[in-house]
């Protein structure tokens, strides 16, 4: 899939998310990688992981 399919798909299937199920996602993720979803979330605040 090319970046610019990517992420249109991505931001379809996240409009679609109730805050319950987006939780459930991040939760999925981070048991596999807990500081990548930790830096995503203080990037989405704007606070940029480094």
């Amino acid at each position: 899939m090319e970046l610019g399919e990517f992420w249109k798909r991505f931001n379809e299937e996240l409009a679609e998310l109730t805050p319950e199920q987006a939780d459930c996602a991040l939760a999925w993720l981070a048991d596999s990688d807990s500081d990548a979803v930790l830096d995503a979330i203080a990037y989405a605040k704007g606070r940029y992981p480094g």
